[in-house]
C-alpha cells in the first residue's frame, strides 16, 4: 500500500511538475509572439513612412512640370520651374530644364511675332 501512494504521489508531482513547466513555455511563447507582432508593426509604419517620403520626392517635381505646363497652354510662356532645391531622378529635372528652355523660347517666338505683326 506504501509503495502505492508513493506511485501516486510520483506521479502526481511529475504531473504538476510538466503542467507547471508547460504553462511557462506557453506564455514565453505569449510574450514572444507579442514582441514578434510589435516587431513587425514598427517595420510597416517605417516602411510605410520611408514609401511617402520617396514617392513626395519624386512626384513633386512631376507636379510643378504639370502647373507649368498649365501655365503654358493658357498662353503664359516664358514660365521658368526654379531648378534649385528641386529632388528628383535625373530624367526628371532633365525634362524640366528642357521645358523651361522650351518655355523661353516660346517667349522669343511670341515676342518676335508680336514684333512682326506690329510692322
Amino acid at each position: 500500500m506504501s509503495r502505492n501512494i508513493q506511485q501516486i504521489v510520483e506521479t502526481s508531482v511529475f504531473r504538476v511538475s510538466k503542467d507547471t513547466a508547460a504553462a511557462v513555455v506557453l506564455h514565453q511563447l505569449k510574450g514572444f509572439s507579442s514582441k514578434i507582432f510589435l516587431s513587425m508593426l514598427s517595420i510597416l509604419i517605417l516602411g510605410l513612412a520611408v514609401v511617402t517620403y520617396f514617392s513626395h520626392r519624386l512626384s513633386s517635381p512631376l507636379e510643378k512640370l504639370k502647373q507649368a505646363a498649365q501655365w503654358v497652354a493658357e498662353g503664359e510662356t516664358g514660365k521658368q520651374i526654379p531648378t534649385e532645391n528641386l529632388q528628383g531622378t535625373s530624367e526628371v529635372l532633365d525634362a524640366i530644364k528642357q521645358f523651361n528652355q522650351r518655355s523661353l523660347q516660346l517667349a522669343q517666338l511670341e515676342k518676335h511675332n508680336q514684333q512682326l505683326q506690329n510692322k
